[in-house]
């Protein structure tokens, strides 16, 4: 994979097929899910209303389930911290949403003075170069209005919502469709698991299964508010242009070159004045190796292949390992039958 990098990396517009790698992944997203990106392919620029539940409950499975984008409903399968060796050591848990940047970075002094304007230059760069992609000229006015609205949805989330102490409250898929009808898990469920074994499925929407929502009162309240629109303080394109822009931020290092200069700053853990610029031996040799490095060093997979390729060099050595690996995961991933 880090060879791969660097040969990637020395011919970058051609890896990424001149942009029609971004074109494809939204392309696709608009075709498996239904919702338009109304900043770029709504004929009058305004919906005529909010995506329904069942449309918004797709849309964020698929951004889960195919780019593991997690946005209102955020999910994971994780330890049960509360009785990792009782009948259930494995959860399927909802968090709080999640943002594109940490909650805190919202409540930093700094925010209103430089953090704002920071994300929203983001958000700009992201929607004109993807215009640029698709040679679509969009009015400047209609960006900054879908920037402005992106940002005020991220803080008004941030502020909302703070997290608390998790607690363990299960509950099975009936109830919670049931109970929280602004969301359709049906749906939400197909397509976050849209990638994985069918039996995946067949298991968390059995009957007796068990979800755990993590912040109960608060969930409740997303719900509500979501149910209401946002108590109508986002425009009808909102939703539609919040999803594809988190969609487009995933894959924002996967740009060709001749969109893709000056370099999208998205580290807030300092705020800075200005953006950094790629300095000019960017693509140098030693530049893409540091690169390289830096990015398959993050990947967990990349790490296991390497180790085992390395130490288990013979071939029964490395079957026999990948099938026990992949039966922890499997059981990871579906959990154990709830009670």
């Amino acid at each position: 994979m880090y060879k791969q990098c660097l040969k990637d990396k020395r011919n970058w517009d051609t890896a990424v097929g001149n942009g029609t790698l971004i074109r494809t992944i939204v392309e696709d997203f608009m075709n498996t899910t239904g919702l338009i990106f109304p900043l770029f392919f709504e004929i009058n620029s305004t919906l005529p209303e909010w995506p329904n539940r069942e449309l918004m409950s797709t849309a964020i499975g698929y951004l889960k389930g195919q780019h593991g984008i997690d946005t209102l409903l955020s999910s994971a399968v994780e330890t049960n911290n509360y009785n990792p060796n009782g009948h259930l050591p494995y959860t399927f848990n909802f968090h709080l949403p999640t943002l594109s940047l940490d909650y805190k970075i919202y409540h930093k002094k700094s925010w209103k003075e430089k953090g704002r304007a920071k994300l929203q230059k983001m958000i700009y760069l992201l929607f004109t170069r993807y215009g640029k992609i698709m040679d679509i000229e969009t009015n400047e006015m209609d960006i900054k209005k879908a920037v402005k609205e992106i940002v005020k949805f991220e803080e008004l989330i941030a502020n909302k919502f703070r997290s608390k102490a998790d607690s363990m409250n299960l509950m099975s898929f009936v109830d919670i469709n049931q109970t929280y009808p602004s969301f359709d898990f049906t749906n939400y469920i197909t397509f976050a698991t849209i990638n994985a074994d069918s039996k995946v499925f067949d298991k968390i929407t059995n009957p007796n299964y068990q979800f755990n929502i993590l912040y109960p009162t608060e969930f409740e309240e997303i719900a509500d508010y979501v149910g209401e629109n946002f108590d109508g303080k986002f425009s009808t394109n909102f939703f539609g242009n919040y999803v594809y822009y988190r969609l487009l931020r995933n894959y924002k290092d996967n740009f060709p070159s001749f969109v893709s200069f000056p370099k999208i700053d998205d580290e807030f853990s300092d705020i800075y004045d200005e953006e950094d610029e790629l300095p000019k031996n960017a693509f140098d040799s030693d530049s893409i190796k540091s690169e390289c490095y830096k990015n398959v060093a993050q990947l967990n997979y990349a790490n296991f292949r390497i180790y085992v390729e390395k130490y288990l060099s013979n071939e029964s050595d490395r079957a026999r390992y990948l099938s026990l690996l992949k039966n922890i995961v499997d059981n990871i991933v579906i959990g154990i039958q709830s009670i």
